[in-house]
């Protein structure tokens, strides 16, 4: 079950209430972060964001898309983070490192494979349908 939009704020209020997350108003929503004791409730050992990401998706594969691929990865209720493979910086470079499974757009693998050992999928129309199925392996 997927709760969005106002409706899902009396579980904030909750979460914020037990000290779990912060919710800071931005605009017309709140950013929502993780604080110290959401890791000691969980169990996790360090409140690092990336560590609590890591965390939650020790059972998923985590997907590695570009920017152009962001929505499709959105779409297909994907757990991905946003790289840059062609011309990766320092960020981007880590977060290679992280990733279990990288959507890449046809003809860039040589380039890629500079800075990328891993799982590799060049996304085509006929490879949609996998990139759900290669998630949940």
């Amino acid at each position: 079950m997927q709760i969005r939009g106002n409706k899902s704020y009396e579980h904030v209020k909750e979460l914020e209430k037990r000290g779990l997350i912060n919710a800071v108003k931005h605009s017309r929503t709140k950013l929502l972060t993780t604080t110290p004791g959401f890791a000691d409730y969980f169990g996790i050992t360090s409140s690092n964001p990336e560590a609590v990401r890591k965390a939650l998706l020790q059972n998923k594969k985590l997907v590695g898309v570009s920017p152009m691929y962001r929505t499709l990865a959105l779409r297909l209720g994907l757990d991905y983070l946003v790289v840059n493979p062609y011309n990766p910086g320092e960020e981007d470079l880590s977060r290679l490192e992280e990733i279990d499974l990288l959507i890449i757009a046809p003809g860039y693998l040589e380039r890629v494979r500079e800075h990328y050992c891993g799982d590799l999928i060049e996304a085509g129309v006929r490879t949609l349908p996998s990139l759900k199925r290669a998630q949940s392996r």
